[in-house]
């Protein structure tokens, strides 16, 4: 972390000091240095901008996910081919 980030960080965590957060949320001071120790560590990540998280998927899992869209679209024409031929009306869809 760069030093003007550690020193935004810091600015940020000092807007309530933790003994405040302990009685806002009922929660002990143990539990609040934690929160405060995972959000300095992950603050540049939060801020980051969009496009920084835009690899947040691999090839891999994108192609898993294309697939069960198919699958699943494979299904739901079946099972409305097969209602039609039932003659079972189909209720909440735009077709």
């Amino acid at each position: 972390m760069r030093n003007y980030e550690k020193e935004k960080t810091q600015t940020y965590c000092r807007v309530y000091g933790q003994s405040e957060i302990v009685k806002e949320f009922e929660t002990h001071l143990i539990m609040v240095g934690k929160w405060k120790t995972e959000l300095l560590e992950r603050m540049p990540d939060l801020f980051a901008s969009k496009s920084d998280n835009a690899d947040h998927y691999s090839d891999k899992e994108k192609d898993q996910l294309e697939r069960k869209v198919g699958q699943l679209t494979m299904e739901m024409d079946f099972l409305e081919k097969m209602c039609k031929q039932l003659g079972i009306p189909l209720k909440g869809l735009n077709k």
